[in-house]
């Protein structure tokens, strides 16, 4: 079972201070291959899943670990964008119609962001392609649409921790 945590640094004069974030945590992949490459000494890549659907967040998470990725959850933009700034994940993924602060907003910051600048963005929606190009624009890599069981997510995010804007070593797509 996850272990819950709150978002460190949260005022408790916020009104989001209350907000519990998932951990989902698995071991490092020192010596174990990910996705056919070696990677020594190295931790599992770190995904930050931004959505306010649980069952869609949860979905993602399982996604995500059988990837072998560590997962930390956010249930809205606010909640993730402290997340982000404090964790610095290896690639976000998050919903574009969400409370507090929408998944546009959280993009725009995080593109604003020296150290959040190049993580690969993945928007989630379950809105059409107005909502698609709109998360394009405000600075998202890639847009899939919910839910998402197609194997367009592992692709995708594969294709993202590989990428040129990765931060990561030795991560490659299959």
């Amino acid at each position: 079972m996850p272990r819950q945590a709150t978002a460190q640094g949260q005022n408790a004069s916020d009104p989001d201070a209350d907000a519990w974030v998932g951990v989902h945590e698995q071991s490092t992949l020192a010596g174990s291959d990910f996705d056919g490459n070696r990677v020594e000494g190295c931790q599992a890549p770190l995904a930050l899943v931004i959505d306010d659907n649980r069952a869609s967040r949860d979905l993602c998470t399982v996604r995500l670990t059988a990837m072998g990725c560590r997962v930390l959850t956010a249930e809205n933009g606010l909640a993730g964008w402290r997340i982000a700034r404090l964790s610095r994940p290896d690639i976000i993924i998050l919903d574009i119609s969400m409370p507090v602060m929408d998944g546009c907003e959280l993009a725009q910051r995080i593109r604003a962001d020296e150290h959040l600048a190049k993580v690969p963005l993945i928007a989630i929606t379950a809105f059409g392609s107005g909502w698609q190009e709109a998360a394009l624009a405000c600075g998202c890599t890639s847009v899939l649409e919910k839910p998402t069981e197609s194997p367009e997510f592992e692709r995708v995010v594969r294709a993202a921790l590989a990428g040129p804007s990765s931060r990561r070593v030795g991560v490659g797509s299959g």
